[in-house]
C-alpha cells in the first residue's frame, strides 16, 4: 500500500509512528506531511522519521484559520499528487479535503466530541471517507464513522509499545528512586482553545511551593517559561518526557494530552482549565478510572488541597496501578488495531 499520513501537532507523531514504522517494515510506502507546531518536526528528526514540510501553524484568528486551511490544503495535495496515495491518514482536514482531488480513501482520526472541535468537523467530516473516534465520545457520524475502544495515547504508551526506562532520570539529574512531580503549561493557542483558560501565574507558584515539600520538580511547557522556572526546566530530548511521567507522584497541568497520557502510564493527574466537564475521554477517565481529577481555574483551593492529599498518602497505599491495569484490561493496543483496520480498508472489507 501506499499511505500518505499528514501530521500537524506533536502528539500525532507519537499517534502514528508505531504505525509508520510497520508500515516501512513489512514494505508499504509511506510519505509523511508535516506542519510545524511547537517541537513536531524535532520529534520526527528524533525518531528518525523522513518528512515533507507543509508550513506553520499560525496564531488563531478567523482570517488565519480560513488562510491555514488553504495553506494545508494545497501543500498536503501538491504531496499527495506526486506521491499517488492509496490512503491519506492522519488528524487533519487536509486529508479528508484532498482525498477528493486524488484516488485515495482518507482516515481521520479525532478524538475530541463535536462541542469541543465543532468547526474541525464542520470542515472535515462531509469530504471524510472514514471518521475514526474513540467510542467513549457518543458522536454518530454514519456509515463512515468507526469506532474504537481506547485513546490516541494507547498507540504509543500501551505496555506492548513502550517500557518505561529509569536511566532517563538520571540523565534529568536525579536519583532513580527519588520522589518528582511534573507540571506541564500550555499555551492554549489552538483554533479550539480560543477563549479557554488554564492555570494562572499564581496558581502556578503555589503548586510548585506545595510540590517542593515533598520532592523535585520538572516543568514541561509549550512556551519558554519565565526565569523564576528555570531551575526546573525539562532537560532531557522532549521524546523521553514520557519516560519521566511514567515515574512522577503526579502530574498537574492544563493539558488535555498529558492528562491522558499520565493514566495511560498509572500515574495520577489534575489538570486545571475550562474544558473540565466538557471532554468526554477525560471524563470517563475521571469518573470511571479516578486517575485524573478535574477543577475549573477558579476552584483554586480545592485543586491545591487535592494536589496536596495525592501526595501526602504513602505510596504503599496508592490505588493507581491498580486503576490503570483496569484501565488497561478494557482498551486496545490501538497501533495494532490501527495497521488491522488499514488492511481492511485495502481489502474492501469495511
Amino acid at each position: 500500500m501506499r499511505i500518505l499520513v499528514d501530521i500537524n501537532h506533536p502528539h500525532h507523531v507519537h499517534l502514528f509512528r508505531n504505525a509508520i514504522q510497520i508500515w516501512r517494515n513489512r514494505g508499504d510506502e509511506v510519505l509523511i506531511t508535516a506542519r510545524e507546531k511547537d517541537i513536531t518536526t524535532r520529534l520526527l528528526d528524533l525518531y528518525g522519521l523522513n518528512y515533507q514540510l507543509t508550513g506553520r501553524q499560525r496564531i488563531p484568528s478567523s482570517g488565519n484559520f480560513v488562510l491555514g486551511v488553504v495553506e494545508s490544503d494545497i501543500a498536503v495535495f501538491r504531496a499527495a499528487k506526486g506521491f499517488n496515495p492509496d490512503f491519506l491518514i492522519g488528524t487533519s482536514f487536509a486529508v479528508a479535503h484532498v482525498s477528493k482531488l486524488v484516488r485515495g480513501q482518507s482516515m481521520v482520526f479525532g478524538e475530541d466530541d463535536v462541542n469541543t472541535s465543532r468547526l474541525f468537523w464542520f470542515i472535515t467530516i462531509p469530504f471524510a471517507d472514514y471518521i475514526v473516534t474513540p467510542d467513549t465520545l457518543g458522536e454518530d457520524f454514519g456509515k463512515k464513522h468507526i469506532t474504537y475502544p481506547g485513546w490516541h495515547e494507547l498507540a504509543y504508551l500501551h505496555p506492548n509499545h513502550f517500557t518505561p526506562n529509569p536511566n532517563v532520570l538520571i540523565e534529568q539529574g536525579m536519583e532513580i528512586d527519588e520522589p518528582f512531580c511534573i507540571v506541564r503549561f500550555v499555551s492554549l493557542r489552538a483554533s479550539h482553545d480560543v477563549g479557554e483558560r488554564g492555570l494562572s501565574e499564581e496558581t502556578k507558584d503555589k503548586l510548585i511551593d506545595i510540590m517542593l515539600e515533598k520532592g523535585r520538580v520538572i516543568i514541561s511547557s509549550e512556551e519558554k517559561p519565565p526565569t523564576k522556572y528555570s531551575e526546573f526546566q525539562l532537560r532531557v530530548s522532549p521524546d523521553k518526557l514520557h519516560h519521566l511521567l511514567a515515574f512522577a507522584q503526579l502530574l498537574v497541568s492544563d493539558s488535555q494530552t498529558m492528562t491522558i497520557e499520565a493514566a495511560v502510564l498509572g500515574t495520577p493527574s489534575i489538570r486545571c482549565n475550562t474544558f473540565v466537564g466538557r471532554t468526554p475521554v477525560i471524563e470517563e477517565l475521571e469518573k470511571k478510572y479516578e486517575l485524573t481529577f478535574g477543577f475549573s481555574p477558579d476552584n483554586e483551593k480545592a485543586m491545591l488541597r487535592k494536589t496536596k492529599e495525592i501526595l501526602a498518602s504513602p505510596i504503599s497505599q496508592q490505588p493507581w496501578k491498580i486503576r490503570q491495569k483496569h484501565l488497561l484490561d478494557e482498551k486496545i493496543d490501538l497501533t495494532s488495531w490501527m495497521v488491522e483496520l488499514l488492511e481492511k480498508a485495502g481489502k474492501g472489507e469495511l
